[in-house]
């Protein structure tokens, strides 16, 4: 768990050799991110938790209650980035997912750049069929991958 106080779970997380983390949210079927309640223990976390770190990275408006627990997955993803210099958040979406993406693209772009250099917005397809085509992937991973592509992604239609 990224961080025990605030109790976020995360798709994926790594450290790389220089100490630097990255921070993963994946999504395949969801039509869209997670909002938050607005209630007294939310509250709560906005104000003692996430605008002290994110206050410096974006407009005073994302951080109004109403607006954050909309948008509260995105934040919550963005805001363990913005709690170290050097960290890092990747949001891997099905790129034919419009409702996602727009989401997704509003709140990042909305981010000062210090910030906002450190998301990446990736197709999971690019992912998945990189790791396919990968002759060094290892079989378990490539087989993995095909599984994915298989259930989720609707095959490329040619003409």
């Amino acid at each position: 768990m990224p961080d025990v106080e605030e109790g976020t779970n995360v798709d994926m997380s790594w450290q790389n050799e220089q100490g630097e983390w990255t921070y993963c949210e994946v999504k395949l079927s969801e039509q869209e991110f997670g909002k938050a309640t607005h209630d007294q223990r939310h509250l709560d976390k906005l104000s003692r938790i996430y605008a002290p770190i994110l206050k410096p990275f974006c407009p005073p408006t994302m951080l109004e209650p109403v607006e954050f627990f909309k948008n509260y997955q995105i934040l919550r993803n963005i805001w363990l980035a913005a709690r170290e210099p050097k960290a890092s958040v990747v949001f891997l979406l099905p790129a034919a997912n419009t409702k996602l993406w727009e989401s997704l693209d509003d709140v990042v772009d909305s981010m000062a750049p210090s910030l906002r250099n450190r998301i990446y917005r990736v197709p999971i397809e690019k992912v998945l069929k990189s790791l396919v085509e990968d002759p060094q992937c290892a079989s378990e991973l490539k087989w993995y991958a095909e599984q994915l592509i298989e259930k989720y992604f609707v095959p490329e239609v040619v003409y």
